[in-house]
């Protein structure tokens, strides 16, 4: 059906910047090693296609994500900024991913349809073994780059700490937080100008696309993109 097209192109990326909010440690890595966690490890609620590390470019985004460590009872949680040296990345476009309609199971089929992948093996499982990453749109305005957890041990990056938060000691909503650079915590309030130190993040790597793009307009670009001739030798 036309509205689940789904569209892709390949980019081999150099400094990709990313930021992940995590609990129970202060680094991507450590996070990935505990693979148990419940929002992103085996052990969790997400569809078996999609298990994986799910990560954000803008600031209104990733605070968006805090929450969702006091739901599974964490009291503070941490939030990272992540630059890899290089990664290969599937960009994937089409409404068919932002539609809430579809079940994690459908929009994996059509993916692994467009890609010719394995239909029997987890899609993010098949992109891990393929040593690449995925970029898509959780909403239409909102990427995600969701890193494979067996792929991120192979990769090469930085990281560092950039806010800490802290969840209310009564209900499930944020109540402190602070600038990893000064360690001041400051009241969190519903409403609050958003702190500076996490700016939205560069994606300059992605070429021509980008969070201003519309659906129609993505889709032509990577139509054309993957209609190039390529190089010769």
């Amino acid at each position: 059906m036309a509205q689940h097209r789904v569209t892709s192109v390949e980019v081999s990326a150099t400094a990709v910047t990313v930021y992940k909010v995590v609990a129970g440690g202060d680094s991507l890595m450590a996070y990935n090693a505990a693979h148990k966690d419940d929002l992103d490890g085996i052990d969790s609620l997400q569809h078996a296609e999609w298990r994986a590390l799910y990560t954000q470019f803008k600031r209104d985004h990733v605070i968006g994500t805090v929450p969702y460590r006091w739901e599974k009872g964490h009291s503070e949680a941490a939030l990272v900024e992540a630059t890899f040296a290089a990664l290969d990345v599937v960009v994937l476009s089409g409404p068919l991913l932002h539609d809430i309609n579809l079940s994690g199971g459908d929009k994996a089929a059509v993916i692994k349809s467009v890609l010719g992948l394995n239909r029997g093996e987890p899609l993010m499982d098949a992109l891990g073994r393929q040593g690449k990453a995925a970029l898509v749109k959780e909403t239409e305005e909102e990427w995600e780059l969701i890193i494979p957890h067996a792929l991120l041990d192979a990769l090469s990056f930085s990281e560092r700490v950039v806010a800490r938060f802290r969840r209310h000691p009564a209900i499930q909503i944020t109540h402190r937080w602070c600038d990893a650079c000064d360690g001041i915590w400051k009241p969190w309030q519903e409403g609050i100008t958003l702190p500076e130190c996490i700016p939205d993040l560069d994606m300059g790597w992605l070429g021509v696309r980008s969070s201003l793009c519309t659906e129609t307009e993505e889709e032509a670009l990577l139509a054309t993109e993957q209609a190039r001739p390529p190089a010769s030798a």
